[in-house]
């Protein structure tokens, strides 16, 4: 819904992103990350860890927007890059942590649902992104879907451990 409601225009009409606040807030999900290992129990400690992956993932595309139109062997010269590359890694790595941690339908669902909306959020606010005239209504039914699907999933979209421990222990061979 989202996608349908964008204005047009190409990721080089962005405006650009200041990349020294996109590292300040990489080093402040970082800190969070390090501060969530501490929550109990691990599984909602988990679901923090699925976010903050969802928020390094949001980062990262945001980043990756002041790198259009340039040309690929600058690539590696260019403090973005390695912004992208960064934020891309601690993303895996949380997600990788979270998965460890917390249910997987759970954990992704709030993952992505941060990347999403954080992500569009961002393009909005810091790189000038905007939707085509008269497709607000469009927006924020498609921000909605994303907010109440992932929320709806992390609450109820892991089994229910002792309905599968009860079933496997009905089943027949178990």
């Amino acid at each position: 819904l989202v996608a349908l409601a964008a204005s047009a225009g190409s990721s080089a009409d962005a405006a650009p992103v200041p990349l020294l606040l996109l590292l300040v807030a990489l080093g402040v999900v970082v800190a969070l990350a390090l501060a969530a290992g501490r929550i109990r129990p691990a599984r909602r400690a988990g679901l923090v860890v699925g976010t903050l992956a969802g928020v390094c993932f949001a980062l990262m595309a945001l980043s990756a927007r002041g790198l259009a139109g340039a040309e690929l062997t600058d690539l590696p010269r260019l403090p973005g890059t390695w912004l992208v590359v960064v934020a891309g890694l601690l993303g895996m790595a949380f997600a990788a942590t979270a998965l460890q941690r917390a249910p997987v339908v759970p954990a992704t669902a709030l993952m992505v649902g941060t990347e999403t909306c954080l992500g569009a959020a961002l393009g909005v606010v810091l790189a000038g992104d905007r939707w085509a005239p008269g497709s607000a209504p469009l927006v924020a039914a498609g921000f909605a879907a994303v907010l109440v699907g992932a929320l709806l999933l992390a609450r109820f979209g892991a089994p229910d451990r002792s309905l599968a421990a009860a079933e496997g222990a009905a089943a027949p061979g178990a």
